[in-house]
């Protein structure tokens, strides 16, 4: 199966409250990550809209309508609006590993609680294999620190 990344410059667009991870500061990194794919011959297209029947298949109806109904109004993810889904951490461009890899451990506890706040055991802290020393130290340090599950990827 061929990988696509959906991304565009309009993510940083998206205005969010302080504190809310989605930032500009992270469309930037996203930006970057779509770049380093474009750039690995990895086919990087514009996002659409998707249809009820596409949300479906990997979200319950209930939530599709729940989400729906925040449409035009600023809302925040809370437990209501993370019923039956997961979150990735991702990896070592996410916000937990970056606190980690600069020093900050209480920092990376901190946002690492937030995020078991919003999805309890739905959130997976990715633990990613890099062949790289400096990455690997920040994992052990990930792994061996987490309250939550993590999981294994491979940076290809």
């Amino acid at each position: 199966m061929a990988l696509t990344l959906v991304s565009t410059s309009r993510f940083g667009d998206h205005l969010t409250p302080p504190g809310h991870p989605e930032s500009p500061d992270r469309a930037a990194i996203l930006d970057g990550v779509a770049q380093r794919a474009r750039d690995r011959g990895v086919a990087v297209i514009e996002p659409r809209e998707a249809t009820d029947a596409e949300l479906e298949r990997v979200h319950t109806p209930a939530h599709v309508r729940s989400i729906e109904a925040t449409r035009g109004r600023a809302t925040m993810l809370d437990a209501d609006t993370t019923a039956g889904l997961i979150a990735l951490s991702g990896a070592r461009e996410g916000d937990v590993a970056r606190a980690l890899t600069a020093g900050r451990d209480a920092d990376a506890r901190a946002l690492l609680e937030r995020w078991l706040a919003l999805f309890d055991d739905r959130y997976y802290l990715e633990v990613q294999r890099t062949g790289l020393d400096s990455w690997r130290t920040s994992n052990a340090r990930m792994s061996s620190g987490a309250s939550c599950a993590c999981a294994s990827t491979a940076l290809t």
